[in-house]
């Protein structure tokens, strides 16, 4: 017998604060929050989720990498807090233009990965 379990909702990590690297991939997660005390996370993978917002990550101030692909997110919400991010892949979402445009224009680097 093959037990799959899938997560739902980000908790019960903060014991984890010097977290580097969180791949939270292929879940059933509907929203980014339960990350406030991250504060070192690089790297932070939520491909294949359920997201429909980019939202909960005011204290991610080094992360470098948010693959966002293949969830239902249709709002960028509050991703210009993430001052040093310089890599989000949003592939396979239904994000109107308007929202993408959230993302032009700043003085970061980004590489933004669309279809």
């Amino acid at each position: 017998m093959k037990w799959i379990f899938l997560i739902l909702k980000i908790e019960n990590l903060h014991t984890l604060h010097n977290l580097v690297d969180l791949d939270l991939a292929e879940n059933k997660i509907q929203e980014i929050s339960g990350l406030e005390c991250f504060t070192n996370l690089k790297n932070l993978n939520l491909n294949h989720n359920l997201i429909l917002e980019v939202k909960g990550m005011k204290n991610l101030l080094n992360l470098n990498s948010l693959p966002l692909s293949n969830n239902q997110i249709s709002q960028l919400g509050n991703i210009d807090i993430i001052k040093h991010i310089w890599c989000i892949s949003l592939n396979g979402n239904p994000i109107p233009e308007k929202e993408l445009d959230k993302l032009g224009g700043k003085r970061i680097r980004k590489t933004v990965y669309h279809n």
